[in-house]
């Protein structure tokens, strides 16, 4: 009787051992499901901002396409302020010089130097176009430029 009692509560603690292990193990399920609906949510949100920066980028070309195309068109008329002559027609080139952008004649003297906050988009024209920068009206102070896509 001593072994059967014995018997009985070894395949009794291992009963418990086991259904131990199956709440734990329930327990990991319930918590990786859980961490699974987290990371589906996150993955939806990250496919609709996905869609939001395709849709903006889509519309950022666009805009950007129809800003060459203006520039190809019509060009860009800016003023400058400077103390040396130039001719009215004259042609200026964009040269980097001392980390800035400057406009120089053909003689090659600094006529004008470009501020710092239009480096990114004189960079990006020298870079990926053909351009023309020529002296349109001479005035008594200021002389107006056109910038050109060519």
């Amino acid at each position: 009787m001593d072994s059967n009692k014995l018997f009985l509560k070894i395949i009794h603690k291992y009963e418990k051992m086991k259904k131990n292990k199956v709440v734990k193990l329930n327990k990991k399920i319930d918590k990786l499901h859980d961490e699974i609906e987290k990371e589906n949510i996150k993955y939806k949100d990250l496919l609709k901002l996905r869609e939001t920066v395709k849709i903006r980028k889509s519309e950022t070309e666009y805009k950007y396409n129809m800003l060459i195309m203006i520039l190809k068109s019509r060009g860009i008329i800016f003023e400058i302020q400077t103390k040396y002559s130039i001719k009215e027609w004259e042609n200026l080139y964009i040269k980097f010089i001392d980390e800035r952008y400057k406009l120089i004649n053909k003689k090659g003297c600094i006529v004008y130097e470009i501020e710092d906050k239009y480096y990114s988009t004189i960079e990006h024209i020298i870079k990926n176009y053909k351009y023309s920068i020529v002296v349109i009206r001479k005035d008594a102070y200021f002389y107006k430029l056109q910038l050109r896509i060519i």
